[in-house]
């Protein structure tokens, strides 16, 4: 995605990235990137590192908008990538719709 530096939005859903490929795709993603909205929508993201997710979308200066729909994330994922969105503060929308989510998530 280096040479895409004027693309606005990237939608991969349903497809196969898996959680490998979706961490190399964020480490993809230029500081200097116009990148706005990607949709990962119906990937097996199972296992994804959420923490290594949270870093590279920190250096993302444009992405506002990130859609993990139906890609099987568990709590853990979602726990540790939320402290370096929260700190990113450009993210504007999180879809978490359809995954294998429970109440966990939620601060206390």
């Amino acid at each position: 995605f280096k040479q895409c530096t004027s693309l606005e939005t990237l939608d991969l859903s349903s497809n196969s990235i898996g959680p490998t490929g979706a961490l190399h795709i964020f480490n993809s993603i230029p500081q200097n990137s116009a990148l706005k909205h990607l949709d990962l929508m119906s990937n097996d993201l199972c296992g994804l590192d959420g923490a290594a997710v949270g870093h590279a979308l920190q250096r993302s200066e444009q992405l506002c908008g990130v859609i993990f729909t139906n890609c099987g994330l568990r709590d853990d994922s979602v726990v540790s990538m939320l402290p370096h969105l929260s700190s990113h503060g450009r993210i504007e929308k999180l879809f978490l719709e359809a995954n294998n989510l429970t109440g966990k998530i939620l601060p206390v």
